[in-house]
Formats: structure tokens, sequence, C-alpha cells
């Protein structure tokens, strides 16, 4: 029978602790990328973004930071995101083109997108449609 005293198991947790640790650095996310905002609703950042997804989308984390504006003046397509986690803490707010979102279903494409995580960790994301213009 194998029989381990306290010590033993105090001069071993550490050792055990560090295994843990290193175990969850090699489960840690992908890389994170922030998208550089026009800062103009002339400006359509849905560019940016979407070349985020495509850097950081497979099991990344895309961040809008806090106290910063996107402009969307198109569709904002997640292709490429799989398990990716889309963090807004700041504002994406949608052009107000009546006549460019006449007859499109969709804002945002998700369609066929597993895994993807759209949340603000702060409650301060705001994605604002622009509905009341319409």
């Amino acid at each position: 029978m194998f029989k381990i005293n306290l010590l033993s198991l105090i001069i071993l947790l550490p050792y055990t602790l560090a295994l843990l640790d290193s175990t969850r650095v090699l489960n840690a996310r992908a890389s994170t990328c922030t998208p550089t905002s026009g800062g103009s609703s002339s400006t359509d950042d849905v560019p940016a973004i979407t070349s985020a997804i495509a850097s950081c989308g497979n099991g990344g984390t895309i961040v809008i930071p806090s106290g910063t504006s996107y402009y969307l003046n198109s569709v904002l397509d997640f292709a490429g995101c799989v398990g990716c986690d889309f963090q807004v803490e700041g504002l994406l707010k949608f052009s107000s083109s009546t006549k460019y979102w006449e007859g499109r279903t969709a804002m945002m494409n998700l369609k066929n997108i597993k895994g993807i995580k759209i949340r603000s960790l702060t409650g301060s994301g705001v994605i604002d449609g622009n509905g009341q213009n319409a």
C-alpha cells in the first residue's frame, strides 16, 4: 500500500500547482486583437473589424475598447470566427442609411458561426442599430 505523510504533501504541493498552471497556459486562448477605429461616421470600420476576426477569430478575442466608437456602414460578417470572444466595451454604431440597409436581412452575419461569445465584461458596451433614424 502506498502511504504519503502530511509533510510529503506539503512538499509536493508547489509542484502540483505548477503543473496546473502549465496546463492553464497550454489551454490559454489565442491572440487578442483590437481593431483600429477610423474615428468618423464617414469611415466604415467593418473592414478593420473583419481583419481582426481573420487574425484572432480562431479561439481568440476581439476587443472593442471602452471610449471608442466604431462606425459600421456595411454588414459585419463573423466568418472566420470559430470559438472567438467578441468583447464590446465601446460603441458599435450602425449606419442610419435606410437606402443601404433596404432589402438586407441582418446587420451582423452570424450564420454557421459556432461557439462565438458576444459580450461586454464591464456592461458598458453598446451595439446601436440606429433604428431611431429609420
